[in-house]
């Protein structure tokens, strides 16, 4: 009696071995890989969970303890200005911080208190500058120039004498 495996071109033939295991192979190999990342889920989930278990358990303290550093630093500053005779407004104008916003920011912007405000943008003369089209530079004076005209803030008479100056260099 003979088995038959099954039939091609209605020729009995084998099964091909190498490539049956091939195949099992590449299945247990991907049932091992989606297995290995379930449990990588399953852990990084639990070590998230007992984290933040761990932060609400502790959130009083964390808040106490943020609020007397908070406390400590506004002390720290008020001493320095009784020890100095200033006010919190010359403290600021220190050379150090002299036109420059001063921004106390805690975790990661979350809550922030900013002092002063940020100065307009002010170009500082150098290479860079030299490198623009020349084109484009009077275009944008004679853009701010008409937006003072404008809002007038410049007579007519003298945006004339301007614009003059700045198509004729």
């Amino acid at each position: 009696m003979t088995m038959k495996f099954f039939q091609k071109n209605g020729k009995d033939s084998a099964p091909r071995p190498a490539r049956v295991t091939e195949g099992v192979l590449r299945s247990v190999l991907l049932a091992y890989l989606v297995l290995i990342l379930h449990l990588t889920l399953v852990l990084g989930l639990g070590l998230m969970m007992i984290f933040f278990h761990g932060v609400i358990l502790y959130l009083p303290w964390i808040f106490a303890g943020g609020s007397a550093l908070l406390i400590l630093t506004a002390y720290g500053l008020y001493r320095k200005a009784r020890r100095e005779g200033k006010t919190l407004g010359q403290l600021l104008k220190d050379p150090l911080l002299a036109g420059r916003p001063v921004e106390v920011s805690i975790l990661g912007g979350l809550a922030a208190l900013r002092i002063g405000r940020p100065e307009e943008r002010q170009v500082i003369p150098g290479p860079a500058n030299s490198l623009e089209d020349p084109w484009i530079a009077r275009a944008r004076e004679l853009a701010e120039l008409a937006r003072l005209l404008d809002h007038d803030l410049i007579s007519a008479e003298e945006y004339k004498k301007a614009r003059q100056g700045v198509l004729l260099p």
